[in-house]
């Protein structure tokens, strides 16, 4: 789980954006991976995916409550 980390950054060296940390989370890692991959962008994506994170963070957050 928090082990991929390393192996994930070297995976991912020759991009343009930071590597979030691996978090175990398949929707949480995803959203914060697209977040990464749209700072290469304009400002526009960069909002954009950031927006899109913020929804699906707390969407996954608020499916904690009823855990």
């Amino acid at each position: 789980m928090f082990g991929d980390t390393d192996a994930r950054r070297e995976e991912h060296e020759d991009v343009d954006h930071p590597v979030p940390p691996v978090t175990g989370d398949e929707a949480v890692d995803e959203a914060m991976m697209q977040l990464a991959r749209s700072q290469a962008g304009s400002f526009a994506e960069r909002i954009e995916s950031g927006e899109h994170a913020h929804r699906s963070l707390q969407s996954r957050l608020g499916g904690l409550g009823g855990a």
